[in-house]
């Protein structure tokens, strides 16, 4: 009798626990909510403030700004222009391609756009000049026959399809072999091993019977007419959009090459660099730069700077129509000696032209302005130079006596 006063009691205390939980407003429930989230643990808070920032960014703000590392805000809506676009900024010819490249419907026919038969013959005169040299060490004569522009289409036809298939690092001989059905039809149906083998062993893209001559003052002789025809062909086949970006690449490479690159923060460690001027919008390689190192002195010496790598990628970009036609007449301009010096100086440098300063060969006479003197100041003087024979002014100018000018004379003399 107990038990059951128990289980009654019991009863009676649970139907009241749940009837004060049903009079819980929602607000309530909420209020305990919150509460709890403000009682999270140091790991909570930090993942929290990790999401959000540490300027407590609500959930506007998220869906306005994405929130960098730093804790900048950058706007995900570009601002609304409110002026006009300038006139430089004003895109003239839509990008795209252009010329006859505009009607090619193939894949073949866009390929031989780039590797055309200016390209083609190229490598074929030069390969038959080494296969000429080396002919002698053969027996047979049709072991070194000279190749044709058919079957340097199919060389390259032939690396295209190795690379396609993942076969760039199969032995050369599975590649060809119809016997065991590790090789590919149309490899060795197009030629046989031996003669695929003796191709590229001769392959070449220039003279190499001169290539001593033009390496003094070229380490990129080996390919250099090869590689700006095909680089031309880039730019004269495709107008770019206004997203270029530049950088550089790191080509795999092992071999004798006098300026190959380390760099170890590279996939690929080894290598040379070439820079490339990209269309991103596109995905189209526009400009090509091989980095050579400290080129000899020549045609070719560059400076390798940032700055001046940029100015060189972007020049195909710059030189348009208008301003080919106003080189010219700033090339005559500059050459009127009443023009002001610092127009005189721009000029040139538009020019790629260095500015020689002539000497004279007689003392002037009378008044004249210090060349060295901006023409601002209009700095008029009587004296000039021993030497030179130029106008100086006090500012510029140094005394020295006698004996010490002779000391000087005698040792130049010697």
């Amino acid at each position: 009798m107990s038990n059951t006063i128990d289980i009654e009691q019991w009863l009676e205390e649970d139907e009241d626990e749940l009837i004060d939980g049903n009079n819980i407003d929602s607000e309530d429930e909420l209020g305990d909510q919150v509460e709890i989230n403000n009682e999270n643990t140091d790991t909570e808070n930090s993942d929290y403030e990790s999401e959000v920032g540490s300027d407590d960014v609500g959930p506007i703000l998220q869906n306005k700004y994405f929130l960098g590392k730093d804790k900048t805000r950058w706007n995900k809506q570009a601002p609304t222009s409110t002026h006009r676009t300038r006139s430089h900024n004003i895109i003239v010819h839509l990008p795209g391609p252009k010329s006859t490249a505009k009607n090619m419907k193939t894949h073949l026919e866009c390929l031989f756009l780039f590797f055309d038969e200016v390209v083609i013959n190229i490598i074929v005169k030069s390969t038959n000049i080494k296969i000429s040299f080396v002919k002698e060490n053969y027996e047979r004569a049709r072991d070194a026959r000279e190749t044709d522009d058919v079957e340097i289409k199919a060389l390259i036809g032939i690396l295209i399809l190795a690379g396609v298939s993942k076969s760039s690092r199969q032995n050369i001989f599975n590649l060809f072999d119809d016997s065991k059905g590790t090789g590919l039809d149309a490899v060795y149906l197009t030629m046989n091993v031996q003669r695929f083998r003796f191709l590229v062993r001769n392959l070449r893209f220039d003279d190499f019977t001169n290539r001593s001559e033009r390496s003094e003052i070229d380490k990129l002789a080996p390919i250099r007419e090869l590689f700006e025809v095909v680089v031309q062909h880039f730019q004269n086949n495709f107008i770019p959009s206004e997203f270029l970006t530049l950088d550089e690449q790191l080509i795999a490479f092992r071999g004798r090459c006098s300026f190959r690159q380390y760099i170890p923060n590279k996939p690929v460690r080894y290598g040379i660099k070439i820079f490339a001027l990209l269309d991103v919008k596109n995905a189209y390689t526009f400009n090509l730069e091989v980095y050579a190192g400290q080129q000899p002195n020549g045609p070719y010496k560059m400076n390798n700077s940032a700055k001046s790598v940029v100015k060189r990628m972007v020049q195909p970009v710059e030189e348009a129509l208008a301003l080919q036609l106003m080189k010219p007449n700033i090339e005559r301009r500059i050459k009127n000696s009443k023009l002001p010096k610092h127009i005189r100086s721009r000029g040139m440098k538009i020019l790629d032209l260095v500015e020689d300063t002539p000497i004279l060969s007689e003392r002037p006479k009378g008044i004249g302005r210090y060349y060295l003197c901006g023409r601002a100041r209009n700095k008029s003087t009587r004296k000039s130079c021993e030497r030179c024979y130029k106008w100086v002014c006090p500012d510029h100018l140094k005394y020295i006596c006698i004996g010490c000018c002779d000391e000087e004379q005698r040792e130049e003399s010697s």
